[in-house]
C-alpha cells in the first residue's frame, strides 16, 4: 500500500502545478473525500476496517469519524466530490 505521506506528495504536487491556493487545505479534504466515497459505496462492516488500514489510522475509532459526520451532517457537502474521487 501507499502510504499516506507519499500520497500528500503526490496530491500537494499536482494541485501545485495547477495553481491551486490554500493547497494544505485541498489535500485534506482529498484525504476526507475519498474516506466518505469509500464509506458511501461500502456494503459490508469489514469495509471501515479496509479503510482503517487504508487511512492508517493507529484506532477503528477514528475511522468510524468519518461514520459519524455521514450520520451526523449528512454528506450532501462532500457528495459530488466524494464520488468523482472513487469512480
Amino acid at each position: 500500500p501507499i502510504s499516506r505521506f507519499r500520497v500528500h506528495q503526490i496530491v500537494k504536487k499536482y494541485v501545485k502545478l495547477a495553481g491551486i491556493k490554500g493547497r494544505e487545505r485541498l489535500v485534506h479534504a482529498f484525504r476526507h473525500g475519498f474516506a466518505i466515497g469509500y464509506l458511501k459505496k461500502s456494503s459490508r462492516p469489514e469495509d471501515i476496517l479496509e479503510l482503517k488500514n487504508q487511512l492508517q489510522h493507529s484506532s477503528v475509532m477514528i475511522t468510524e469519524n468519518y461514520l459519524k459526520f455521514l450520520e451526523t451532517r449528512g454528506s450532501k457537502i462532500l457528495d459530488e466530490y466524494a464520488n468523482d474521487l472513487v469512480s
